[in-house]
């Protein structure tokens, strides 16, 4: 066909596009590209009028084939792509989808629209949780990726527990019922995993709490009470819960005294075991959230005051006093614990309290109570001072107010995450200096590697190791300075 009539099937295309014609503009176009496959223009005016945004993208990148200066079809691949990638996604189409939004995130890195369909397109709960996290580094206002974002923790979770990863799978089950403590499926998947029947006990507990017609959990409920009463010894250490043949005064297993007959021998034992003391605590305080006994209160105070901490032992041991108001011999024993509080203090520590505030001061930024305590006891006996910090703003007013020396810090928090704070103590010339170590319950490589590119100088994961922890502090803050 002549020159003429490729120029007369071009012009006739675009005049039939201009008039909203589309179907004629198509037919006209494809016919001229036949004849005339490197038609810049035909291509160009095709892209605009296509049934598909595929249509489209594959008329855009014939014309940057012809032209690869072609700043319209540039321009317009942009959008077309991820039109395109959204087109296959609602069409079930993944394989197609996920090429062309790996193109969209290496041109366009902060397109939170892309990372959201990549997410939805993972082929793991990982690269999803992953993705999530993506878009709320961009936006953390996106509500749809939040909600999201929980339920690819579960699914991770999950997926890691189908897989044998049981101690990965526990690690990832508790933070997200820390963040959602009345999640079921959580709570009966913790309760499958457990280590003991008494765990999974409280577990199954927990879930009957939220749904007493949970028929799972009440099933498991009767099997844990059913194992833990075929293997109950004739006496358990209410601390440490080991076994023995007769009632004790002081456990053989972990040294803690379980009595406050003599309490000045309780606070200078030098053989009570710390770990223990530490599960009791954390066990004990769970207990609490479902019921209030003198039992709980009493042992949880026991338990503090073995490692003793008789600050946090005085209010729960006071609280067991409440329970028992006919107990004179207790009461009067626990008021004498509590005005002799200072001079113990001085006692266990060999300094008065003036001292504290010359110590090194380590920031401990974590949303659980139970962590904060657990760091503070572990650390304040090696010549430390430790402050709380539940959330960034927390952790801000309390820099403000006296720079810390070390920053112990979790990554799943409320607002803003650990990444993120983490990224603006380092972006501050002020605070720039001061270590950061990592403790949370996320173990995996990405993790450690954003970690690390963010300026962390440590990276510890929950249940901690309390000698690892204090290893890890004294290397990068001596407890000697300050």
């Amino acid at each position: 066909m002549s020159r003429v009539s490729n120029y007369t099937l071009l012009r006739d295309g675009i005049a039939a596009a201009k008039a909203g014609n589309k179907a004629l503009t198509r037919q006209l176009l494809q016919q001229l590209t036949e004849i005339d496959p490197g038609n810049e223009q035909a291509w160009l005016w095709l892209a605009g009028v296509a049934e598909t945004p595929q249509d489209a993208l594959m008329c855009l990148r014939r014309v940057l084939e012809i032209n690869p200066g072609n700043d319209r079809a540039r321009q317009g691949m942009k959008e077309v792509r991820l039109q395109a990638a959204a087109a296959e996604v609602r069409s079930g189409h993944p394989a197609k989808a996920l090429p062309l939004l790996l193109e969209v995130t290496e041109l366009e890195p902060d397109n939170e629209e892309a990372w959201l369909l990549m997410a939805q397109v993972a082929e793991s709960p990982q690269g999803r949780l992953a993705c999530l996290q993506r878009v709320l580094d961009i936006n953390p206002g996106n509500d749809q990726a939040r909600a999201a974002l929980r339920n690819a923790r579960i699914q991770a979770a999950f997926a890691e527990a189908k897989a044998g990863s049981t101690e990965t799978a526990r690690a990832k089950l508790k933070e997200i019922v820390e963040i959602d403590p009345r999640n079921v499926q959580a709570l009966a998947w913790l309760a499958e995993l457990a280590d003991s029947p008494e765990d999974a006990l409280a577990y199954w507990q927990r879930v009957l709490d939220i749904n007493p017609q949970h028929e799972q959990a009440r099933e498991g409920v009767r099997l844990c009470q059913a194992e833990i009463e075929a293997h109950r010894p004739a006496w358990q250490c209410p601390l440490c819960l080991a076994g023995d043949e007769a009632p004790q005064a002081r456990c053989r297993h972990c040294g803690a005294y379980l009595t406050l007959e003599d309490v000045h021998s309780l606070l200078l034992n030098p053989e009570v075991r710390p770990e223990p003391m530490h599960a009791a605590i954390e066990r004990y305080e769970n207990v609490l959230q479902r019921k209030t006994d003198f039992d709980t209160y009493f042992y949880l105070g026991l338990a503090y005051l073995n490692l003793k901490d008789v600050d946090a032992a005085v209010p729960p041991l006071q609280a067991a006093c409440r329970l028992r108001p006919d107990d004179t011999k207790l009461r009067a024993r626990v008021e004498d614990l509590a005005r002799l509080k200072v001079a113990v203090e001085d006692a266990i520590e060999g300094s008065d309290r003036r001292s504290a505030s010359r110590r090194p001061c380590v920031l401990v930024i974590d949303d659980s109570p139970t962590i904060c305590k657990l760091v503070a006891m572990t650390l304040e006996r090696h010549g430390y001072r430790v402050v709380a910090a539940a959330n960034g703003l927390e952790a801000a007013d309390t820099i403000l107010r006296g720079m810390p020396q070390l920053i112990l810090l979790d990554i799943l928090l409320p607002g803003s995450d650990g990444f993120e704070i983490c990224r603006h103590i380092r972006a501050n010339r002020e605070t720039a200096d001061i270590p950061i170590v990592m403790l949370t319950c996320l173990d995996g490589f990405a993790d450690r590697m954003r970690a690390r590119l963010l300026g962390a100088n440590a990276y510890i994961t929950k249940p901690f190791n309390p000698e690892d922890l204090v290893q890890t502090v004294r290397s990068l803050c001596s407890p000697t300075e300050g």
